[in-house]
């Protein structure tokens, strides 16, 4: 996930899905970590009120059944992931 502004560079940012997919990816017997990296995002919404709290940017991946919650404060994942009805 990356966002980035049209106005600053200086305020483009980066998410990561968190340290350790290589780790990862090798004790699950895959063969690099590109195959833990989650599909392209469908559809993303973002709330400030209680970031400081919790995440406040939720993303829906394409043909995938969960949605990710993730931290502009961090720039990663954080918190649960939610499970779509479907």
């Amino acid at each position: 996930l990356r966002i980035f502004s049209t106005v600053r560079s200086v305020l483009d940012k980066e998410y990561s899905q968190g340290k350790g997919l290589e780790k990862r990816a090798k004790k699950l017997g895959l063969k690099d970590k590109t195959e833990l990296l989650l599909p392209p995002v469908t559809s993303l919404v973002s709330c400030e009120t209680r970031s400081r709290d919790w995440g406040d940017l939720v993303t829906i991946h394409k043909d995938h059944a969960f949605a990710y919650v993730w931290s502009s404060k961090r720039g990663a994942q954080s918190g649960p992931i939610l499970r779509q009805d479907g």
